[in-house]
């Protein structure tokens, strides 16, 4: 199975049919996942949650901040520290699936843990997951490889899409043989 990353406007439902089809596969999943937490005066930032890794990633582990201009910036130590972490810990286990969910612009200057995302890929484990569908040297990057396949989301197919890959997920999982995005 290749690579497959999902892009597509924001709060189309990428992440919702990653989530869905890794949550209901057989597969075994590892990797992490990008959730919304909320800083102490309530701005909304995110953090970067491992999925069945033995990686404790602490409390104040944001991918994210806000600046006084209520604008995001990115923590590149939360990358570089406990992203490379997660993704060393899918590197040497070998699961079925390696989930990142998502890729984005906020890793731009994150080297070490790019550097980890381009092994994953090269790896036996398939990725699936999330790019957002920004401009960046690393997003672009990703997006020209050969052995990731994105697929854009968007109202059209959402329902189809989530069935295909469900489909493909459970036929690699069950011996059986691969299913193409139309």
């Amino acid at each position: 199975m290749k690579n497959i990353l999902l892009t597509g406007d924001i709060n189309i439902g990428k992440s919702t049919i990653v989530n869905s089809v890794i949550d209901n596969s057989f597969a075994r999943v590892k990797g992490f996942r990008t959730l919304p937490a909320f800083l102490e005066n309530s701005d909304r930032v995110f953090k970067m949650h491992p999925l069945n890794c033995n990686i404790k990633i602490p409390e104040n582990a944001y991918i994210c901040g806000k600046n006084v201009h209520g604008e995001n910036f990115p923590v590149i130590e939360t990358f570089e520290n406990y992203g490379v972490q997660i993704l060393d810990d899918c590197l040497l286990d070998k699961p079925d699936i390696i989930l990142m969910d998502e890729l984005g612009v906020f890793e731009e200057n994150a080297k070490e843990f790019q550097e980890r995302v381009f092994r994953c890929f090269e790896c036996a484990s398939p990725v699936v997951g999330v790019i957002k569908l920004k401009e960046s040297l690393f997003l672009d990057k990703i997006r020209s490889r050969s052995d990731v396949n994105v697929v854009e989301i968007n109202i059209n197919n959402r329902i189809a899409r989530k069935k295909w890959l469900m489909e493909l997920i459970s036929k690699n999982f069950m011996g059986s043989q691969n299913v193409h995005a139309s």
